[in-house]
């Protein structure tokens, strides 16, 4: 399973490089892994032209499941980041979803 992991990443990586040189992937600025395993990766994207973020790059951590591509990557913000659905990553999950729920009902009545 670790091959085929391997070999995927490989292949995704080789396009995302060739899409970011043809200027593809906006608003993808960077995307590498930080480990030799491609289980860890950095990346930074940069805010919507039209909104409140524009202008600014934020860096993003992300993690490679070693059951991908069945389990997604974990991303979450190095850059901080004041907005409604960016979450602190320092609550636990079930916290984080009543954190979500909460909002959303005050924002629907």
């Amino acid at each position: 399973m670790a091959a085929v992991r391997t070999k995927r990443l490989a292949k995704e990586l080789s396009t995302v490089h060739r899409e970011l040189t043809l200027g593809q992937l906006d608003p993808i600025l960077e995307l590498e892994p930080t480990t030799d395993t491609l289980e860890k990766w950095t990346a930074v994207i940069k805010g919507p032209d039209d909104s409140a973020y524009a202008g600014y790059k934020f860096r993003l951590a992300i993690t490679i499941p070693s059951q991908y591509p069945m389990v997604a990557p974990e991303v979450r913000f190095v850059t901080k980041v004041f907005h409604w659905y960016v979450f602190i990553s320092y609550l636990p999950l079930t916290q984080q979803r009543a954190l979500f729920h909460a909002r959303n009902m005050s924002r629907h009545p």
